[in-house]
């Protein structure tokens, strides 16, 4: 079922879980909205709004309780148990993302590397075996693995996408510089890094 919130405010509630576990390491047992807000850099008000959308969270005067709220909102996005990944595409960015530690401590961890190529197939990344792209269907439905990360040239993205599909993946995080299409009920999110730069070029010239 299609979640009721917005998307910009389910983007921050990841924000959010970010900075709590932060004051947690610090020993804060209660944190205010005018801190919290203070952190993220949004108003008080928008801090609210989020949260009440949660259901509503917090006393006036006292604050939110930070080990409440924090164990709250890993349940809410899913992350309170571990959750298995497959990487395609071990070029030079997949070789940076198998060797990413953020991951983990965010309770996703990459088990599973393919490609096709032959010069790296039987190679081992950050302690991870990189395995002929023929496996991944057996190892995806061995393993019962939902979450993908392509990291694959844009010309074979889809293609990728369409196999991933297949073999039960239903959550996809793209690297690939290009459109994916995917049918209901996969979900993807793409990360174009070009784009991104492109967006910092423009502001660089046209607001300083």
């Amino acid at each position: 079922m299609k979640s009721s919130i917005p998307e910009p405010t389910l983007r921050r509630l990841s924000y959010y879980l970010r900075y709590l576990e932060r004051f947690k390491e610090k020993g804060i047992d209660i944190i205010s909205s005018k801190e919290l807000s203070s952190a993220l850099g949004l108003s008080d008000a928008q801090v609210r709004r989020d949260l009440f959308t949660l259901g509503g969270f917090g006393k006036r005067g006292v604050g939110y309780d930070v080990d409440k709220l924090f164990n709250y909102l890993n349940s809410f996005l899913g992350v309170d148990d571990l959750q298995k990944m497959i990487l395609v595409g071990c070029g030079n960015l997949g070789k940076a993302l198998l060797q990413y530690k953020g991951f983990k401590k965010r309770k996703f961890i990459i088990t599973h590397a393919f490609d096709n190529d032959k010069r790296l197939i039987g190679k081992k990344i950050a302690g991870i075996d990189i395995r002929d792209i023929k496996e991944m269907k057996k190892e995806v439905q061995k393993h019962k693995i939902i979450y993908g990360i392509i990291a694959t040239p844009a010309s074979s993205a889809q293609e990728v996408v369409d196999n991933m599909i297949d073999c039960g993946i239903k959550s996809i995080l793209n690297f690939a510089p290009i459109k994916i299409h995917v049918p209901r009920g996969v979900v993807v999110s793409s990360v174009d890094l070009t784009t991104e730069l492109e967006w910092l070029s423009y502001h660089m010239h046209h607001d300083t």
